[in-house]
Parts: structure tokens; C-alpha cells; sequence
């Protein structure tokens, strides 16, 4: 009886002004851990949502092949095939590139380097088994009759490959050669344009097929992006009644048999 007296007599606000002390006692010692987790959530749901389906150019993070392109279980050779038949195969571990077409067993356009030491330079350019020329500049892409392009860059005409690119319609590819990832691979029309538009081509050839096989022309060179300076130069033809017969057209000054 004497303890309920002591309770009623003491003031209400003193009971309160004790609940409030253990009240923002609990909440200094909860709130932080709270906020961190809020925190921590927010940051994973961000980083699932804002998932890019390119690691981003330059950055050395790996992307999972879109649309047309596979990698081999290695990771070391990508395959692209174009819209209308094209076949565009990158090895980095060998260092060849090689571009081919259904519509003809025999055709071949080969991008290769020196080996051992400098294979994945591929500045050597065989058409159809032929050496014809080497690259001209740090940039070399080569367009197939629908359109696709492939681009490789490099520091200089016989320097190692720092990246590839290939554009087709909606899709866009870009691999690190340096670091041997693919950085970026969409299926984005919007995005394909944009990077494409915004690297430049420099030394650009076109396959054309013709009614008597296929001929490699060099069209146009784009130092910069968007200004292009077109001039057309044979390099080879194929022929479709000859398979094993090349014309070399391109006498290419660093070399002999060219």
C-alpha cells in the first residue's frame, strides 16, 4: 500500500520525463542501424535495377552477348552473325579475324598479325587466302553488301588492337581487345546509332557481290567522326566460276608481292 502511495503521490511528468530518456536512449542506439540498412537497401535494389547491358567502353567489365553475337566457352572467340548472311569470327588467342558468307564457301576476307609475339596487331588483310594489302592508319572497318560493319582500332598501322566494334541495324558490340572483354553488346537501334555516329571508321572498305563473284573496295576514310572523304579503290575480286583465282588490285608499297 505504501509503494501505490509513493506512485500516486510522485508527479505524473516525472515518469514521462524517465520514459522519454529510455525512449531517446533506444532510438540513439537504433536509428543509425536503421538508416544503414535503409541505405544498404537502396543501394541493391539501385544496382539491380540500373543493370546495364554494357559494362561500359573502357571499363574491362564483361557483358553477356546480345542478339546475333555468342562467345566460345574460352571466352576468346566471339561469332557474329549479320543480317543477311555474314559471318564475322574473332579469335583474340590466335589473333585472326575473319570475315566469311553463306552465299559462297570460298570467300574469305582474313585479318591477321605477326606471329608470335605480335599476333593480335592484324594489320595483314588476305583476301581469300591472297595477302593483298596491310591496314592503313589506326583504324580499319570493312562493310558486308547488308550493311553490317566491323571496326578495329588501333595506335598506329602495325600496333597491337585495342578494340573491335561491329554495328548492325539495332545491334552494337564493342570488345576491349587489351583486356580480351566484351564491354558492351545491345540490341538498342537508339544506341547502336549513337556509338556509331560517334566513332570514327578511318580506312573503310565495302564486300560487294557481283553477278561474277565479289569484289573488296576500299570507299571512303573517316579520320574524325562524320567527315567522311569517299574514293573508291579496287583491293581484289573474287569470281564466283574461279574460286581459286584472286585479282590483286592494290599494290601496297611495304610490300613485294602485293
Amino acid at each position: 500500500m505504501r509503494v501505490l502511495l509513493r506512485f500516486l503521490q510522485r508527479p505524473i511528468i516525472s515518469y514521462l520525463g524517465f520514459s522519454w530518456k529510455i525512449f531517446h536512449y533506444s532510438l540513439a542506439r537504433i536509428i543509425p542501424g536503421f538508416l544503414f540498412f535503409i541505405v544498404l537497401l537502396f543501394l541493391t535494389i539501385s544496382c539491380k535495377k540500373e543493370k546495364p547491358s554494357s559494362g561500359g567502353i573502357g571499363s574491362c567489365m564483361a557483358v553477356s552477348p546480345q542478339g546475333n553475337l555468342s562467345v566460345s566457352s574460352s571466352g576468346a572467340t566471339y561469332t557474329y552473325r549479320t543480317s543477311g548472311g555474314g559471318t564475322i569470327v574473332i579469335d583474340l588467342k590466335n589473333g585472326t579475324i575473319s570475315l566469311t558468307h553463306d552465299d559462297d564457301a570460298t570467300f574469305k576476307i582474313e585479318f591477321w598479325g605477326d606471329f608470335p609475339d605480335v599476333k593480335n596487331t592484324v594489320h595483314h588483310e588476305n583476301f581469300k587466302g591472297k595477302h593483298i594489302k596491310d591496314r592503313e592508319g589506326s583504324r580499319r572497318s570493312v562493310a558486308f553488301p547488308d550493311g553490317a560493319k566491323i571496326t578495329m582500332v588501333t595506335n598506329s598501322e602495325s600496333d597491337l588492337l585495342l578494340s573491335i566494334s561491329i554495328y548492325d541495324g539495332k545491334e552494337s558490340h564493342h570488345i576491349n581487345a587489351t583486356c580480351g572483354q566484351l564491354e558492351h553488346s545491345s540490341v538498342d537501334a537508339v544506341k547502336a546509332e549513337e556509338l556509331d555516329e560517334a566513332e570514327a571508321d578511318g580506312e573503310t572498305a565495302a564486300i560487294e557481290k557481283t553477278n561474277t563473284g565479289w569484289m573488296y573496295v576500299n570507299v571512303y576514310q573517316e579520320a574524325t567522326p562524320g567527315t567522311k572523304v569517299h574514293k573508291r579503290v579496287n583491293l581484289a575480286e573474287g569470281f564466283f566460276d574461279s574460286p581459286n583465282k584472286v585479282s590483286d588490285y592494290y599494290d601496297d608499297p611495304r610490300w613485294g608481292h602485293t
